[in-house]
């Protein structure tokens, strides 16, 4: 998981758009609007660098 993180973060911190698709990589089979949901109701959907690699677990464990 942790290298899935790093290959998009820049300074430990990724985009939305990122995390939606390093969930993905990471080899979790969801329907991208279920990721979008979760990090909606996080507030986490924007353009700027606001998850962590916590969220990110998070997120993952969340819609598995």
């Amino acid at each position: 998981m942790k290298s899935v993180f790093d290959r998009f973060a820049v300074d430990n911190m990724m985009t939305p758009s990122e995390c939606i698709q390093a969930v993905s990589e990471a080899g979790l089979i969801v329907p991208r609007r279920d990721v979008i949901q979760y990090l909606r109701a996080k507030q986490l959907l924007g353009i700027t660098r606001i998850v962590s690699f916590y969220e990110f677990i998070r997120a993952f464990a969340a819609l598995k």
